[in-house]
């Protein structure tokens, strides 16, 4: 589920908020305790996913891959493809597994002229998010260059990032390069070897 965002002026620790829900009657209570939950889970630290064949099997659309490398299609219509995915079962069994300790953030290099179908894609397959960052349109940017530079604004907030899943072998070697420090997790979609693979 998509976390709201919260003015910086709202009660920061669970004992003020408490005692701000202590202060309403019984109805705003229970929105105050709610609200008090998801402020301890913005506390967490952060788990971020790649999308495209990590959380989503997309080898029915890597037959446009070679089309996309002879102009004869564009990565839009490659991330507009994305309605027939399939859950990543194994990926999704691990952050369901994880989410209880963590937050998720979804950084893919899907174009964000699909965000509406990928949000829609994401709640009928159950997947359970805090943030999704998807290329802006227009943004031609390798995806490594791309999910560094999210990597580096997430750090510039002061978010805790915890680790990182990528599919990519080349974007993750990149992540690692970049921060040393953060785990960097391959996911194999386990694609047949023939299978084109796509690095937008």
């Amino acid at each position: 589920m998509v976390s709201p965002a919260f003015s910086d002026t709202f009660p920061r620790s669970r004992s003020q908020a408490r005692r701000l829900a202590a202060l309403t009657d019984d109805g705003e209570e229970t929105e105050a305790v709610m609200l008090i939950d998801e402020l301890a889970r913005d506390s967490l630290p952060v788990l971020c996913w790649d999308l495209d064949s990590t959380i989503a099997d997309t080898l029915h659309r890597q037959h446009m891959v070679p089309k996309i490398k002879a102009g004869e299609s564009t990565w839009d219509d490659y991330s507009l493809a994305c309605s027939e995915d399939k859950l990543m079962p194994a990926t999704a069994w691990l952050m369901s597994l994880l989410g209880g300790q963590h937050r998720h953030f979804i950084i893919t290099g899907r174009s964000g002229i699909a965000r509406e179908l990928t949000v829609e894609w994401l709640g009928v397959r159950g997947v359970q998010y805090d943030r999704l960052i998807m290329r802006r349109h227009g943004d031609h940017r390798p995806n490594p260059d791309l999910k560094i530079a999210v990597l580096r604004d997430l750090e510039a907030e002061g978010v805790k990032v915890a680790g990182f899943f990528e599919d990519w072998p080349e974007a993750a070697a990149r992540i690692r390069a970049e921060f040393p420090s953060l785990p960097v997790v391959v996911i194999n979609p386990c694609y047949p070897a023939d299978a084109p693979h796509a690095t937008a």
